[in-house]
């Protein structure tokens, strides 16, 4: 994946980062999101590059090896996209 892709929320999704939720307006469905997923979702909904998104998740999660982050962000992206709720 392009680390100079920027992710965006698709129109029909409102993002409520304090409760860490997207809402599916056509569809009206709650998808709720974990600690990462909702702080990619954040960027995303910020114009952050996918690279942007990574660093600062690096720099967050300590702990984790630096090729893990990369790849949970990678898939979490991936499967957002094919569910259609992020587009690049």
């Amino acid at each position: 994946m392009d680390q100079n892709i920027v992710p965006k929320i698709v129109e029909r999704l409102i993002y409520r980062e304090k409760d860490a939720v997207l809402f599916d307006t056509e569809q009206g469905k709650l998808i709720e999101l974990n600690l990462s997923g909702n702080d990619i979702v954040q960027f995303c909904s910020e114009g952050k590059t996918v690279k942007e998104i990574i660093d600062f998740l690096k720099e967050k999660y300590t702990a984790e090896p630096i090729e893990n982050i990369s790849e949970m962000v990678y898939t979490f992206l991936r499967q957002a996209k094919e569910a259609a709720f992020i587009e690049f």
